[in-house]
Order: structure tokens, then C-alpha cells, then sequence
């Protein structure tokens, strides 16, 4: 709305003023807010109303006025204000790119460690604001390094993706599945107290195994799960606990969970 009435207030000043005083230029503003902000269609649209605005408005004030001096000028306004227009746009669509793909893991298309701790500090001020339980799941993969010896990177690989399809599969619209690094990965399980992962936990190793097991990988997965009703110091904190009781399910033998509630 701001775009439109800002060109439509262009348009009026500038024909107000006349020949005397050019504001012309000023329909950069416009066209340059829709194409950033809008997008490029819609800079393109704005790009053509200022340049019949700008032509509309110089042509009573015009001398030795012919069509084809007119439509000269017309085009050149246009070919402008695109340029402008179709500039601004590209640039922040590749932008726009450049920070969503910082937070995506290459390989897999989840979440990356970067996301994954934005959105557990968002996780946990809401737990400050509104009181109700998250869980984090901090997962390894056990004996993964066999399917790289044997296999191949690309066998490892094809293996890590099945693993984030699969946590994706599983787990609801709202939880961020993210890959940690390496072989570890990450789920931030909003409004979960410790019942629910429990459920939840056996639920993923139940699949993930049977995937494993379908592609005859021989991988199973140790999984610390930190229940918070209670916001953590800060994310470092938070991790750390997650990744001891990782390391717990490690110690035990492998292919199981280990679970707590941090309350403060």
C-alpha cells in the first residue's frame, strides 16, 4: 500500500510543480521498495505505472511535441526504472537465499548446528514466557564409521539422508530435526514433557532401526533426551547436558536412551 500511494503522490506533486522543478528522479523510490520488498513481479507492475506517471505528467509541459519523441522517452523511463526494479529484487532474493541456506545442512536439507541453537533459544524463552515443557533429543550413530569403511562415503551419505528423512517422517511440523555435525543429529521437541519423549524416543528408534536394517546397514542409535521444564543458563548448557546423556546411552551398551529432566 505505501508503494502505490507514494507513486500516486509523486504523480500528483509532479504535475503540481510543472516544468519549473523535476522531482522525476523520485520514482526510484517506489519501484525500488517494490522490487525489494515485494518482489519482482510486482516492482516490474510499479516500474510501469511510474513511467507512464513520469511521462503523463512531463507531456503538457512538453515543446515540440511528436509520438515519437513521447514514446522515446517513455521507454527510457521504463527501461529505468526496470533496471532498478529487477536489480533490487535479484539482490534480495539472492540474499534471502544466502541466509536460508546458512542454516540448512547441505547434505541432508535439515536444519544445520546453527539453526538448531536459534531454535533452542527460542525454545527456551518461550518455556521463560509461557511455562510448558520441551524436549531435546541428541542422537548418535553407533558404529557408523563400519558403513564409511566399508561402503564408502557415498554409502555413508546415502545413510545420513535416510536418517534425516526418517527423523522428518516421524516427528511433527513444529519439531526441528537438525543435523548436529558428523554423525549426530538433534530434535527440539516443543510442548514435550517427559512421558511424551519417552514415547516419542522408543517411536524413532523403532523406525530408525528398521531402516537400518532394510538397507543392511548395521548402525543402531544412542539417544540423550533432556526434558526442560525449566529454562537451562543458556544453550551451551543445555547441549552439554544432552550430550552427556548421549554419551550415557553410549556407555550402556549402545542402541538405547537415557532421559532427564532438568528443572532448575
Amino acid at each position: 500500500m505505501a508503494v502505490f500511494v507514494s507513486t500516486l503522490g509523486l504523480g500528483i506533486i509532479d504535475y503540481k510543480i510543472g516544468s519549473g522543478f523535476s522531482i522525476s528522479l523520485f520514482y526510484i523510490f517506489p519501484v525500488a521498495l517494490a522490487g525489494w520488498a515485494l518482489g519482482t513481479y510486482e516492482g516490474i507492475f510499479v516500474s510501469l505505472v511510474c513511467a507512464f506517471i513520469w511521462e503523463a505528467t512531463d507531456l503538457p509541459t512538453a515543446e515540440n511535441f511528436t509520438i515519437l519523441i513521447s514514446l522515446s522517452n517513455a521507454f527510457a523511463h521504463l527501461a529505468f526504472l526496470l533496471v532498478i526494479s529487477l536489480l533490487l529484487s535479484e539482490t534480495h532474493t539472492l540474499l534471502k537465499n544466502e541466509a536460508r541456506l546458512s542454516r540448512i545442512d547441505f547434505l541432508t536439507g535439515i536444519s544445520n548446528r546453527r539453526a538448531l541453537f536459534e531454535s533452542a533459544s527460542t525454545e527456551m524463552k518461550r518455556l521463560d514466557r509461557t511455562g510448558r515443557p520441551f524436549t531435546l533429543l541428541y542422537m548418535d550413530l553407533d558404529d557408523f564409521k563400519i558403513v564409511n569403511d566399508t561402503g564408502g562415503h557415498e554409502a555413508g551419505d546415502s545413510l545420513l539422508t535416510e536418517v534425516a528423512a526418517t527423523l522428518k517422517l516421524q516427528l511433527r511440523g513444529i519439531d526441528i530435526v537438525a543435523r548436529v555435525g558428523g554423525d549426530e543429529f538433534a530434535a527440539i521437541l516443543p510442548e514435550t514433557d517427559e512421558q511424551a519423549a519417552h514415547k516419542v524416543t522408543s517411536r524413532l528408534q523403532c523406525s530408525l532401526l528398521k531402516e537400518m536394517q532394510k538397507h543392511h546397514w548395521p548402525v543402531t542409535f544412542s539417544i540423550g533426551a533432556l526434558t526442560c521444564t525449566s529454562a537451562p543458563p543458556n544453550t551451551n548448557e543445555m547441549f552439554r547436558l544432552a550430550d552427556q546423556l548421549m554419551y550415557s546411552a553410549k556407555k550402556a551398551g549402545k542402541n538405547t536412551a537415557c532421559y532427564q529432566v532438568y528443572s532448575g
